[in-house]
């Protein structure tokens, strides 16, 4: 049997055992603790600088998560550049909270061909309706090259307006008569016209001629001299006016007769 030298020596160890053992989980549950608060001090401190934005560019809108003070800044995170002629609203420089809004609207070029002549906007809009607006120029009876619903990219566009003419327009020995056309040129009027020339036909001004400068126009008659008379073109862009059309051809080249289209 152990003495009890050693009876005392084998208590006093397990006392030093259960000592440190209390002293470790201790510890334990104080490491534990410093890492709870550190996560929850982070949850908050990332819950009270981030905010909820809602972010649209060119209408199309998405909820991002931003940490910048200002509106510029949000957008700089965000990799979003914008220039001088955009639209951002609210300002660059206005502060965010959790809800904001800010819409973008860029700018991109418009380039319109009205009758040959090219002159360039920049415009917000999105589509051809809307940039014809903005300009201030509807063009509501011209022939335009693309559709007014049509899309604009941040690329632009580029697009040709033909605007209606008043004409006065002698076939052969025919009277003088008006007609309204969105054509550029002499060859599009006739052909606007229902007028077919034949092989040895003319016209002055030559068929090449725009019409928005024409002077004069004839059409020979079958067996006889040129027959030339003067006319007169009138632009008028936006004309309420409209122009039957020609419900038959004229032939190339037989007796004088009525116009294709009545006076």
């Amino acid at each position: 049997m152990p003495s009890n030298d050693q009876g005392l020596e084998q208590r006093n160890a397990l006392v030093t055992a259960l000592s440190r053992a209390s002293r470790s989980r201790i510890l334990m549950i104080a490491l534990a603790a410093v890492v709870v608060l550190a996560v929850a001090g982070s949850t908050w401190g990332y819950s009270r600088l981030s905010k909820t934005v809602t972010v649209s560019l060119d209408g199309q809108s998405q909820e991002v998560t931003a940490f910048g003070g200002t509106v510029g800044d949000v957008l700089e995170a965000e990799g979003i550049e914008v220039s001088e002629r955009d639209i951002v609203v609210p300002s660059l420089d206005e502060q965010v909270s959790d809800g904001t809004k800010i819409a973008v609207q860029f700018a991109r070029p418009f380039q319109l061909e009205v009758d040959g002549e090219s002159e360039t906007h920049w415009v917000t809009a999105t589509t051809v309706s809307e940039a014809l607006e903005e300009v201030g120029r509807l063009y509501s009876d011209a022939d335009l090259s693309a559709s007014r619903g049509g899309s604009i990219d941040r690329g632009g566009m580029t697009l040709s307006v033909v605007t209606p003419k008043t004409l006065k327009v002698k076939l052969a020995g025919d009277k003088v008569v008006k007609r309204t056309v969105t054509a550029l040129t002499v060859e599009e009027a006739l052909d606007e016209l229902g007028v077919e020339l034949g092989k040895h036909d003319e016209t002055v001004p030559p068929r090449p001629t725009s019409s928005r400068t024409a002077t004069s126009w004839s059409s020979p008659t079958c067996g006889s001299s040129r027959s030339t008379s003067t006319a007169r073109s009138s632009t008028s862009p936006r004309s309420s006016r409209t122009t039957p059309r020609c419900s038959r051809v004229r032939p190339p080249c037989r007796a004088p007769a009525r116009p294709a289209c009545g006076t």
